[in-house]
């Protein structure tokens, strides 16, 4: 099979990542190389494996600056796809939005998700062994040795899930499952293997979660408050801790439809979060620019250090609505779903996360102007709804920080849980509860589909390119059709007719003849890259390859 392009620390690329991790994670001064041998005799190093892990979900490359720096790049892109977007003229990333690239097996965009994933669990298998290996020398702590091995085993079953999610078909609770899933690798060796089924897939995802969060539990138990391995587990968002955990539990298991499991880990999650100085605060708080993991509603996400700037392939000048040096911004031509927008209530602080002319939005102070093609006055820009969500803190830097989880999923995966099994009044609570920090007027009185229908929607706006959107309409099994968006409305007519083209569904149309018109239909599913398919010959393709 196509070896992959990042080894984790105990292999050869040691000093990319202990360089990134810098004396502040791993107290030693970087090396050349680190050898298994070494790592599995060494607590500091075996973090340093760890640290290598949270450092590649912001450094890693896809290869071409158009893709980007880093995990975030590949959700937005992915997000795309959704519904909750739409391309409002011709620019970057039609291809990807209409399901196009994911599938051509021979697309980056087939083979960066792939890569990147299968790097993290290939170096989630490097740290499982060589901490058996200190465990059985009697080199580690037992409650280091808990609490690593805990992260180690949901970083695997958070990356198994993003995979099984992509490549697989959705998870259906008590139905035919038996289609291939992925390859699920337990060890470090590179040797082919076939694809599991995507039941199978979820029962390894299943048992790593259970494994790893139970871990975590006993390493907390364990270890003194003041051991600096605590603080950084357990009290840092720069990695996946008990609390990060929890609310990945909590997810797989809205994926799986399994809503009473769900919603336990939601409420955990929620219980735990003071951990993490985390609470819902929401107001100015979400006008921040999305850039600084220390605010208090993040879970997880991953501060860069002062040398990690990416310039032009960084998130920042990708997404960044300020950016000096915009890459893929200036040709994204995007706008939110209006129908989605057009809910919100005139006080919510999430309607400043989009401008949209039409209601007088002014072009903020600091805008890039290739953002803002044309000024106010010309559709050279996303007249209906761009997005202004993302800001870098610093013109001198594109440095800013990523964001993987935030406290309010927790809230809407408990609200939808608990309307879903019937329990309406806990369910307007945990909605309530969440949007009283966005909307000073919002009181829910919903019931029945009306409700987790408004759960839904206002979930759909507040993760917007963070990189569950795609995921969501594949879980709900809503099949896209952006045609129905309120924001030909907004539009002239001549630019309407045009972005029509580009998005009504028509087998004989370039641009849409990939978009799925039914849960059937191949494409939900990503083709397998060519790489692994013409190198490993026990890996079947998927129906589009």
């Amino acid at each position: 099979m196509n070896k992959l392009r990042y080894i984790a620390i105990a292999l050869l690329l040691g000093v990319t990542l202990l360089t990134s991790c810098g004396k502040e994670f791993l107290d030693v001064e970087p090396k050349k190389s680190v050898s298994a041998e070494q790592i599995a005799q060494d607590p500091v190093l075996l973090f340093g494996l760890v640290q290598g892990m949270n450092s590649m979900m912001y450094n890693y490359d896809m290869g071409s600056q158009f893709y980007g720096l880093g995990v975030s790049n590949i959700h937005v892109m992915i997000d795309m796809m959704s519904d909750d977007i739409i391309k409002t003229n011709y620019g970057y990333f039609l291809y990807q939005s209409n399901f196009i690239s994911s599938s051509d097996e021979k697309d980056g965009f087939c083979f960066a998700p792939r890569d990147f994933y299968y790097n993290e669990i290939h170096n989630a298998n490097e740290g499982l062994l060589a901490l058996k290996k200190m465990v059985e020398s009697g080199g580690a702590d037992e409650g280091f040795a808990k609490s690593l091995e805990g992260t180690l085993r949901v970083f695997r079953a958070y990356s198994f899930f993003q995979l099984v999610q992509l490549y697989g078909k959705r998870y259906v609770l008590g139905g035919d499952n038996s289609s291939l899933g992925i390859i699920l690798r337990l060890d470090p060796s590179y040797t082919p293997m076939a694809r599991s089924t995507v039941e199978e897939s979820y029962e390894q995802i299943n048992y790593d979660l259970i494994k790893g969060i139970e871990a975590l539990e006993a390493g907390k138990e364990l270890m003194r408050t003041d051991d600096k391995y605590y603080q950084k587990i357990f009290t840092k968002k720069n990695t996946i801790g008990l609390v990060a955990a929890l609310g990945i539990a909590a997810r797989i298991n809205l994926v799986k439809g399994d809503y009473d499991l769900a919603l336990k880990y939601a409420k955990r999650a929620i219980e735990q979060a003071p951990d993490l100085k985390c609470q819902l605060v929401g107001g100015k708080s979400l006008l921040d620019g999305f850039n600084n993991s220390q605010n208090p509603e993040w879970i997880w996400g991953y501060t860069p250090s002062a040398d990690q700037n990416g310039y032009y392939y960084s998130f920042a000048a990708h997404w960044a609505y300020n950016t000096p040096q915009p890459g893929a911004l200036k040709s994204f031509h995007s706008a939110v779903n209006r129908t989605l927008y057009d809910k919100l209530g005139a006080k919510d602080v999430r309607r400043k996360w989009f401008v949209c002319a039409d209601l007088g939005d002014e072009i903020p102070a600091g805008g890039n102007p290739e953002y803002f093609k044309d000024g106010q006055g010309r559709a050279g820009w996303a007249k209906t709804g761009a997005p202004i969500k993302f800001s870098q803190p610093s013109m001198g830097s594109q440095n800013m920080d990523y964001v993987f989880m935030r406290l309010p999923e927790m809230y809407f995966i408990a609200a939808e849980a608990c309307a879903r099994v019937g329990d309406e009044a806990k369910a307007q609570k945990y909605l309530n509860d969440v949007m009283a920090t966005r909307d000073p007027e919002f009181q829910t009185t919903l019931i029945g589909e009306e409700l987790i229908d408004q759960i839904i929607d206002n979930k759909r706006i507040e993760f917007f390119m963070e990189g569950i959107a795609f995921y969501e309409m594949k879980r709900l099994g809503r099949i896209p059709d952006r045609t129905k968006m309120a924001n030909f409305k907004y539009m002239s007519p001549a630019n309407a007719n045009y972005v029509l083209k580009q998005q009504a569904y028509s087998p004989k149309n370039r641009y849409t003849y990939k978009i799925p018109q039914s849960l059937e239909s191949p494409t939900w599913q990503f083709a397998i890259p060519y790489d692994e398919i013409t190198g490993n010959p026990l890996c079947e393709p998927n129906p589009q390859n």
